[in-house]
């Protein structure tokens, strides 16, 4: 891909985003019809993340923002993705940053353990891990910021980036998640100081 290429290519990755929010968005319309047509391009995409064949919803929404061939399977991938966990609004946070508010709801490891198997996952991997960890956010109502991870899916899941690439993202993640849990860290005790000072 050209440098001229590549401007245009993230402005069609952002565009292809935000038909997904407006879906998500179409799904509360008070048009009956928006409704029906967003929860089944929903459900379709949601079933294209475990099987490979042709589902003319998903491909009809990919096709129309003309993705580079090698990314075609990896933006299906993150529609599939957005699809477990559509959102309206919220404050949407990188997939480290959102692993650290899952950290501070719930405290005890399981944010750290997805974020050590996302670490650690190979390319083949890497779905299956995303998919369990969208459903745990979404369980929890933690927004992530589906357009950064289309970005760095691009890199993690593309042959034609390289290892130290995928490793930027990698650590990009873990810089995130101990960034965010360290402020919710310290914004807790300055919580308990003021509490004591109270007292």
């Amino acid at each position: 891909m050209t440098t001229a290429q590549t401007p245009r290519v993230h402005e069609r990755r952002r565009a292809f985003v935000e038909q997904l929010d407006q879906l998500a968005r179409d799904l509360i319309s008070d048009d009956a019809w928006r409704v029906q047509q967003a929860r089944r391009v929903f459900a379709e995409l949601r079933r294209s993340l475990g099987d490979r064949g042709y589902a003319p919803e998903a491909t009809g929404l990919l096709f129309d923002f003309d993705p580079p061939r090698e990314e075609e399977r990896i933006w299906l991938a993150v529609a599939g993705l957005f699809a477990l966990h559509p959102q309206i609004s919220g404050d949407r946070s990188r997939l480290g940053a959102a692993l650290a508010r899952l950290e501070r709801q719930r405290p005890g490891g399981t944010a750290h353990k997805r974020l050590r198997q996302l670490l650690a996952a190979d390319a083949n991997a890497l779905p299956q891990h995303l998919r369990s960890t969208i459903r745990l956010l979404a369980a929890h109502e933690i927004p992530v910021d589906f357009r950064a991870l289309l970005e760095d899916l691009v890199v993690l899941l593309n042959p034609r980036h390289t290892e130290d690439d995928g490793r930027d993202v990698r650590w990009q993640w873990a810089r995130d998640f101990h960034r965010h849990a360290r402020k919710n860290a310290e914004t807790d005790n300055d919580d308990d100081t003021s509490q004591e000072d109270d007292e």
